[in-house]
């Protein structure tokens, strides 16, 4: 028969928090002093236990512990601070509220070996300063005789060291090593009550079932009693008042005998002992509260920047990760607040940098898909609900916020007919592991896997638009993509102007930061730099494909601009010629407009609200809004060349009999070109740069993509310096080719 357990204080059941125990030790850990211990080797840790006597110290220790007593009259804390569950403990050393935490030897052994605490250190305490003995509690003095008794029988005979060997000391055994025992129930039911989550002693196994030390001695005891067990699972500090009003017959786990407790409590016999260990921050451990009062780095757009006002920091912001981690390697920045999976990655990307998580009570969102139409939210909503009951999307997380991502993995094969048409989908790859660009120059990652997995679930085809993170809402609601699939979190502010999905993730944020300890390597020289730039930039995945195709869609958006801007400036400048004062003013408003607003938000209201219903490329839309920038510059520049022709040309030119036009053509024209060519020359110089602007509505142009190879490699001198490179060679021939014109129209001298 196996063995019952109840739930008590309002504690989900033990199968539900299984997984959790044994995939962290810090979410199932509870009380320290509630299992026997290691009596022979207390933990390795570093430091000294003297620096923490006497030294007015912040301990954390368990409520209700000896730990507490240990820490007032040992090391004579300036404060004890108590805390019901042990995460919680190790979470306020980790950020610094308290300078140490007392915990036992053997809970120390599993933190070191689940390795969830890599920024602590753990400090023993001799055996001669402190040594915890405890036992079981006992409702009544019969049963602790018959357990003491046969307690006696399994020392003698080494069954006890048998399980101390398999549990105590060592990593979680194996669930198929675990001993199982055949429980009659014909004597009765054994009540016992444990906390039921502190490994090695006390937790569930894949089933549910308790299991550990603990559990092994009971079980085994329960068995030489001819009885069932039932589990009562609770709080630390709820235990011995549950065994001492008769609910529950024996603790599984055991306490520390102390004079008062043996007053009124019913202690067996002593057979665990318990050494003391402090647990305390590497000297170079830092965590989120190092950024109050310092600048931190955010994406223009996200969330982060609330998170770093909540810590106290004071947020500047950049345009894409590269950015900011170079500048917190410059010093310009304390860190960069991110999504912790993208921290991550980062981190693992770069030399001498670490991922700090900040704690969910400051930042804990959840991540998902943004449309205008409340039939693809369904549709979509529907889709997550599917493969979150299949296992589809439990796989997708692990494949890609698990530990040992490897960027380079491809997305699975997908099958997709397309037979219903496209999906358009507007992502940012500038977001790992979310969206980023991958080894063959595709996007990839967990949303875009999402988004072709929705795609092929509605049989069409995906078509990814890729931008700026802050582009994407705009882009959305201006209806040039059904959905938008990246890291976007949701916020009350967003959903009051875009539609959110169901939440398809849940992200916390961290900071990027150097490592506190992290020292300046040896300088390498300009040719090492340089080889190590062009094969990590350029040659790496074929990344040149990506400049190259840039540098096409910029020539591409500038020659036509040009062109098309040339003839809309002629015009306007025949506007402004006009003796109608109401069509010059006409000409003279259209370009005022031009000139007094930036580039970039022409761009934004050519896109959004001119072309904002229709299906045009976004590369011709950026074509019309540069030609409609340029035709004021051409209208402006020819104009005012027309007005420095000496009016007494014209009119000898009439006097011989010349028509008005004919006039222009032969006397005015030739020369006002000869005087505007140098500026449209600049104008068009000033055109090619202006063009780095277009990735803000999707376009993919040479400066976007100098910006998606700086968010893969994280290099962000190497790709920026090329692209400025290319940029001064295009600008530097052009002027040349316009000069060679110049001169040619004057007659062989340059003006």
């Amino acid at each position: 028969m196996d063995a019952q357990y109840v739930q008590h204080g309002g504690r989900n059941e033990m199968k539900r928090r299984t997984t959790a125990i044994l995939a962290s030790i810090m979410a199932a850990a509870l009380l320290t002093s509630c299992a026997p211990q290691s009596a022979d080797s207390p933990q390795t840790g570093a430091g000294d236990y003297t620096d923490y006597i006497g030294t007015g110290k912040l301990i954390a220790a368990q409520l209700g512990d000896v730990y507490g007593a240990v820490a007032n009259d040992i090391f004579q804390a300036k404060e004890v601070h108590e805390f019901t569950l042990a995460p919680d403990m190790l979470e306020a050393v980790r950020i610094g509220r308290v300078d140490a935490a007392i915990l036992d030897d053997a809970y120390v052994k599993q933190i070191q070996d689940s390795g969830e605490y890599p920024d602590l250190e753990y400090i023993p305490v001799p055996s001669e300063i402190f040594v915890n003995m405890a036992s079981n509690v006992f409702h009544t003095e019969a049963l602790r005789d018959e357990f003491n008794a046969w307690f006696d029988m399994i020392e003698q005979d080494g069954t006890f060291d048998e399980i101390y060997n398999r549990w105590i000391g060592v990593s979680l055994p194996a669930e198929e090593d675990i001993p199982r025992f055949e429980l009659t129930g014909g004597n009765g039911t054994l009540r016992v009550c444990n906390t039921g989550s502190f490994p090695p002693f006390s937790y569930a196994d894949s089933e549910g079932r308790p299991v550990g030390f603990d559990e092994e001695i009971i079980s085994r005891f329960a068995a030489h009693m001819g009885m069932d067990i039932e589990y009562n699972m609770m709080a630390y500090d709820a235990i011995i008042p549950f065994v001492l009003s008769g609910k529950a017959d024996m603790s599984a786990c055991s306490f520390t005998v102390t004079g008062d407790r043996a007053e009124n409590v019913i202690f067996g016999r002593q057979y665990t002992k318990a050494h003391a260990v402090l647990v305390v921050r590497k000297s170079d451990a830092r965590d989120y509260a190092y950024f109050a009062g310092k600048y931190v780095a955010a994406i223009v757009g996200a969330t982060h920047y609330m998170t770093i006002e909540k810590i106290g920091g004071t947020p500047v912001y950049y345009n894409d990760s590269a950015e900011a981690a170079e500048n917190v390697r410059l010093g310009h920045v304390s860190g960069f607040m991110t999504l912790l999976s993208n921290a991550r990655v980062m981190a693992s990307q770069l030399d001498g940098f670490e991922a700090i998580p900040v704690p969910t009570e400051f930042y804990s969102g959840q991540v998902a898909g943004i449309s205008n139409d409340q039939a693809v939210i369904d549709r979509f909503n529907a889709f997550l609900a599917s493969i979150k009951a299949d296992g589809t999307l439990g796989e997708m997380e692990n494949r890609w916020f698990g530990e040992g991502l490897d960027l380079s993995a491809p997305i699975p094969e997908i099958a997709n007919t397309g037979e219903n048409g496209v999906l358009r989908v507007a992502t940012s790859a500038l977001s790992l592991p979310y969206v980023y660009i991958g080894d063959n120059g595709e996007l990839t990652g967990f949303s875009v896997e999402l988004a072709l997995r929705f795609g092929a679930h509605e049989g069409k085809a995906v078509e990814f638009a890729e931008m700026e993170f802050s582009a994407l809402i705009p882009y959305v609601n201006s209806g040039r993509a059904e959905l938008s699939l990246s890291s976007m979190a949701i916020t009350d502010e967003r959903k009051k102007n875009v539609m959110f999905t169901e939440p398809f993730h849940q992200e916390q944020h961290g900071v990027l930061a150097l490592k506190a300890t992290n020292a300046q390597g040896e300088g390498v020289s300009f040719i090492e730099w340089l080889n190590t730039g062009i094969e990590n930039n350029l040659i790496a995945e074929n990344r040149w494909m990506m400049i190259v195709d840039g540098l096409g869609v910029t020539m591409t958006i500038a020659v036509l601009a040009q062109l098309f801007g040339t003839a809309l400036g002629c015009f306007v400048c025949w506007v402004l010629t006009r003796k109608s004062r109401f069509v010059s003013w006409l000409g003279n408003l259209y370009c005022g407009l031009i000139h007094g607003l930036p580039i970039v938000v022409l761009l934004m209201i050519t896109y959004y609200i001119i072309f904002g219903e229709t299906d045009i490329s976004n590369v011709l839309m950026a074509v019309a809004a540069f030609a409609i920038i340029t035709g004021a510059g051409v209208a402006g520049n020819l104009k005012g060349a027309i007005d420095t022709v000496d009016p007494v040309e014209i009119e000898a030119a009439r006097s011989i009999g010349f028509p008005a036009f004919k006039a222009f053509r032969t006397v005015t024209l030739p020369q006002a070109i000869r005087r505007a060519l140098p500026g449209y020359t600049k104008g068009f110089v000033e055109l090619v740069k202006a063009t780095a602007i277009v990735g803000y509505i999707a376009i993919q142009d040479l400066t976007r993509a100098g910006d998606i190879i700086r968010s893969r490699t994280y290099d962000a001198y190497f790709p920026l310096l090329f692209v400025g490179i290319i940029y001064l060679i295009i600008t530097t021939i052009c002027i040349q080719l316009f000069k060679l014109i110049v001169k040619k129209i004057n007659g062989g001298e340059a003006e």
